[in-house]
């Protein structure tokens, strides 16, 4: 290839590349540029005069000395002249300059020329200057550090948050700063960077001024200048104390919740032995009662006049009363503890059953007793068996005055699980104190009308709601009553196996 092609090739490659290129004549002062030159500086190639005061014109007036002095470093060096400055345009638009050169110099030493290139680096630089921007604005820590373990460049939040300034940083290791603890796992870190590797949501403890230590959480990813890594960090300490306040919280709350066990368990040991005082000591004198009542209108029945006869017998009626209301209240206070046992019950069939096992007199006055197709429950077969005989027995005694007694019982599964209910056609009640049904002792009946200890549906409730249920009634005076109640389809505290009931 001919001298003229290889230049023609350069020149089309240089072009290309957007690069200009000149050759500065120093011993006669002038410059020649090439196409593309021109082209950078804005220059029509009539309008400059090939001269280096031609070349400073379009320096920016701040840059003018800069490139001087970096000339007279470079010949003075004998190394290659590396530069960036700004040019500005016929429209007062600025433009950044890469510019390269290599002097030549005489025998005597002293440089007769420079050739070199030149490139526009203006968005580059745009982005350098963003990026300082934003480096200097961050409210969170950023640093360029290099890999030998110095920080290279620190934004003023560190000094903000650790107190020093940046010499300070920049003059030691950053591993200075790092808590004991903490260096190992950061040198970890490290070596990953040294690989090219991002580390990401890494934590350490930093120095402060002061003494103290902050928690940093860092993104790491190694820089664009080989040899270095950019990383930012975010202060976590405050959260850090939140997690640590929470933690002593939980082990206060453990320790609470251990003693209020404790004490729990006392209770119940103390409510178990009242039980059994309850059981044995109070039913003894109930039955002497109820015994020596007997015995007096059996052996003294000729000397009793009616009157008489008909106190003792209330003496008698009261003390079964009375020994009623223990077995009931024993109940319910056995059925609040009683460790449960679930199955697959087929609740349809516990209906039927617990009527079929009323007295026969019972069964032959209610007219009308239907139950529907029920939906399966999950649950303690002997604790809901006491629901049904409780609600059943209810409704039997409140339709006892109608001559054509009805008990209907029904349900269906929703989406908020198995809904229940036993519907009457008896004496009913005022729904304005429904609410009082559900409490221990509570009646909306005199005991003349119909009898009972105001347990019964206290402890329906109470079964219910042990399975996580729900259970309400509605009535009105003589027009009968229903009582609903609700299970889940499968109690989210079900933790033993559930076994299909035989």
């Amino acid at each position: 290839m001919s001298r003229q092609a290889s230049e023609e090739s350069l020149r089309l490659a240089l072009d290309s590349a957007q690069m200009g290129t000149f050759d500065w004549d120093i011993t006669q002062g002038t410059i020649v540029w090439s196409r593309w030159h021109y082209t950078l500086w804005n220059y029509a190639p009539h309008e400059f005069d090939g001269t280096f005061a031609g070349f400073v014109r379009r320096v920016h007036p701040q840059d003018v000395a800069g490139v001087q002095a970096a000339i007279e470093r470079s010949m003075q060096s004998r190394r290659r002249f590396v530069h960036e400055f700004r040019v500005v345009w016929n429209d007062r638009s600025i433009h950044w300059i890469n510019s390269v050169g290599e002097f030549q110099y005489a025998a005597d030493g002293q440089p007769q020329r420079m050739l070199g290139t030149v490139r526009e680096v203006t968005s580059r630089k745009r982005a350098e200057a963003e990026r300082d921007r934003f480096f200097t604005l961050a409210l969170d820590p950023l640093c360029i550090a290099d890999t030998a373990g110095y920080f290279r460049r620190l934004n003023p939040a560190f000094e903000r948050i650790l107190g020093y300034s940046e010499a300070e940083m920049l003059g030691r290791p950053f591993l200075d700063f790092v808590h004991a603890d903490d260096v190992a796992a950061t040198r970890e870190c490290m070596a990953k960077l040294d690989e090219d590797q991002m580390v990401v949501g890494f934590e350490n403890r930093y120095l402060c001024r002061d003494g103290s230590f902050r928690w940093f959480v860092w993104n790491c990813a190694p820089f664009l200048e080989e040899g270095s890594l950019y990383a930012s960090a975010r202060d976590i300490t405050e959260q850090k104390r939140a997690v640590d306040q929470l933690q002593e919280l939980n082990r206060e709350l453990e320790m609470r919740v251990q003693q209020r066990t404790t004490e729990l368990h006392a209770s119940i040991k103390e409510l178990e032995a009242f039980s059994y005082s309850v059981s044995h000591d109070l039913r003894a004198p109930l039955r002497s009662v109820d015994s020596f009542s007997r015995i007096v209108l059996d052996d003294y029945a000729g000397v009793l006049d009616a009157e008489g006869k008909r106190l003792l017998g209330i003496v008698r009626s009261e003390a079964q009363r009375m020994g009623q209301l223990i077995d009931d209240l024993l109940s319910f206070s056995r059925f609040g503890r009683q460790a449960m046992h679930f199955t697959l019950i087929d609740m349809a069939e516990l209906a039927r059953e617990l009527f079929n096992e009323m007295p026969s007199e019972v069964r032959q006055h209610v007219k009308e007793f239907h139950v529907a197709d029920l939906p399966k429950a999950f649950g303690d077969r002997a604790m809901l068996r006491q629901v049904w005989h409780n609600l059943i027995a209810n409704a039997v005694k409140f339709t006892r005055m109608q001559p054509q007694a009805e008990i209907r019982i029904g349900g269906a599964s929703r989406e908020c699980g198995h809904c229940y209910f036993v519907s009457d056609n008896g004496a009913g009640f005022d729904p304005r104190y429904a609410h009082k049904l559900f409490g221990v002792f509570q009646r909306l009946h005199a005991d003349h009308e119909f009898e009972g200890t105001g347990v019964g549906l206290a402890l329906v409730q109470r079964i219910i709601q042990r399975h996580g249920g729900q259970v309400q009634a509605e009535a009105k005076p003589g027009g009968g009553a229903t009582f609903h109640f609700t299970l889940p389809a499968v109690p989210d505290y079900v933790t033993r196996p559930i076994t299909q009931e035989k």
